[in-house]
């Protein structure tokens, strides 16, 4: 089994990355956005985020429990936001690989211009300042940069 952690900040081509990956081989993908989308009608309404991380982690082990390989498509910029992740997939005996999407700030601020579901330059700003390079130290079998 396979555990893909897709880190990124909003517009660095995650979503592209999922597509790549699913056309390579079967995979459940857990994405907390949809999780959102589908609770409160508004994938960038944070204002339920307990329940939607505590539905992406059953989600998670529900998947893996039945032998599934898993996309997690999150930002997951930071160890922190990656740690109870890597613990799960360890727990299932996964080779966990981060796939990482790599792109300047302005870059990202640019596709987000072109994208019907916009997040804030702000907030983008934040999540790049916030980012953390995943590594092998860190519990990933292999780390994958895509630029």
């Amino acid at each position: 089994m396979k555990l893909f952690i897709l880190v990124g900040i909003p517009g660095s081509g995650k979503s592209t990355r999922v597509k790549h990956i699913l056309s390579k081989l079967s995979a459940d993908v857990i994405c907390p956005d949809d999780i959102r989308l589908e609770i409160t009608g508004d994938a960038s309404d944070q204002s339920k985020n307990s329940e939607v991380w505590d539905i992406a982690y059953q989600n998670l082990h529900a998947s893996l429990t039945k032998g599934s390989n898993v996309i997690f498509d999150s930002t997951a910029v930071s160890k922190k936001a990656r740690k109870r992740l890597l613990s799960i997939g360890k727990k299932y005996d996964c080779e966990i690989i981060a796939i990482v999407c790599n792109v300047s700030l302005k870059t990202a601020i640019s596709r987000q211009s072109l994208r019907s579901r916009k997040v804030p330059n702000d907030i983008i700003t934040r999540f790049h300042d916030r980012f953390e390079t995943p590594t092998t130290a860190e519990g990933f079998d292999l780390v994958l940069v895509y630029d």
